[in-house]
């Protein structure tokens, strides 16, 4: 079954949080795909919403050119279900990586 995961990169100059499905196996995407196929709209949500889009942008992650075996090539949900990996991230100053605790905003 998949589970999402995260990822702390520190580096000077590139640090960054991450988090999503990376490389999920091919039964646990298709079942991420379907889940999008039937929410199509609470997804989008998520991914429009003000706070998400300023603190992580936009979804990334490799995509496939054409439909996912088993949709439809005018699927309304097709630039979602093409995803092969869903990540999310944020990248930090080293100002802010540095900064204590009670100073760090998202």
């Amino acid at each position: 079954m998949a589970a999402g995961g995260y990822y702390f990169h520190v580096e000077p100059g590139a640090s960054f949080v991450g988090g999503g499905f990376w490389e999920p196996n091919s039964a646990d995407l298709k079942r991420m795909r379907e889940g999008i196929a039937a929410n199509e709209q609470g997804f989008r949500k998520i991914l429009a919403d003000p706070a998400f889009k300023k603190t992580f942008g936009q979804l990334e992650g490799d995509k496939l050119k054409t439909a996912p075996q088993g949709f439809a090539k005018d699927h309304p949900a097709l630039d979602l279900l093409q995803h092969k990996q869903f990540l999310i991230s944020r990248k930090f100053s080293d100002a802010e990586v540095l900064a204590p605790p009670s100073a760090m905003t998202l």
